[in-house]
């Protein structure tokens, strides 16, 4: 295991070190955690035989890139939401079944300056995503919500006798029935103290 092995064990975030075959030099405890896969069974191993999708081009460029230029590389997750397929651990597992990461891969150099190895840090941006996703799902109700209203706005042509409404259709309307279309309202029926008096329902002797 590389020096400081116990400092990659204390921090909260995914660190693991490979060579230039991509085999695996240190697997901390993050790790160890989130992808149920043990340091004893991984370290002195090809990184692929555990993640066979990192030979996609897209994520062995990610890598290999560190290795031939010696510059750092940034893996969003707004554009390949993961890596590492890790279940998600938190409440929002049912919307995002993975794990959702920024990662960060650089360089690790010998003392002629070689490049070695690269490390790569694996961080859990799923809370944020999902915080995201439940912004955008409000401010699309409230969307909904504001073309609604939007509806309602404007010159109404209601009948002076029936009171009914026409709408964009030509089609004349009970109010309750226009509304209802066009709004959140619900009816409910009763009858107001003028016409309880006069009892309009009575037919006529």
């Amino acid at each position: 295991m590389p020096d400081n092995a116990q400092i990659f064990d204390s921090i909260n975030m995914g660190t693991l070190i490979l060579d230039h075959n991509l085999t695996v030099l240190l697997w901390n405890r993050w790790m160890q955690h989130y992808s149920e896969i043990p340091e004893k069974k991984i370290v002195g191993k090809n990184l692929l035989e555990f993640y066979p999708n990192l030979a996609e081009p897209k994520y062995r460029r990610f890598m290999m890139s560190v290795f031939s230029f010696g510059t750092y590389a940034y893996f969003s997750q707004k554009l390949h939401r993961y890596l590492f397929a890790m279940k998600n651990p938190h409440q929002s597992a049912d919307v995002l079944p993975f794990m959702q990461q920024n990662c960060m891969a650089g360089p690790i150099r010998d003392e002629q300056g070689q490049i070695v190895s690269i490390y790569i840090t694996v961080q859990d941006v799923t809370d944020n995503v999902a915080y995201e996703m439940k912004l955008k799902e409000k401010v699309a109700q409230l969307e909904e919500a504001f073309k609604r209203v939007k509806q309602l706005e404007g010159i109404i042509p209601i009948c002076m006798y029936c009171k009914k409404i026409r709408n964009d259709r030509e089609i004349w309307q009970q109010i309750e029935e226009y509304l209802g279309e066009h709004s959140e309202a619900m009816f409910s029926h009763s009858v107001c103290p003028d016409c309880y008096a006069k009892k309009p329902w009575r037919t006529p002797k």
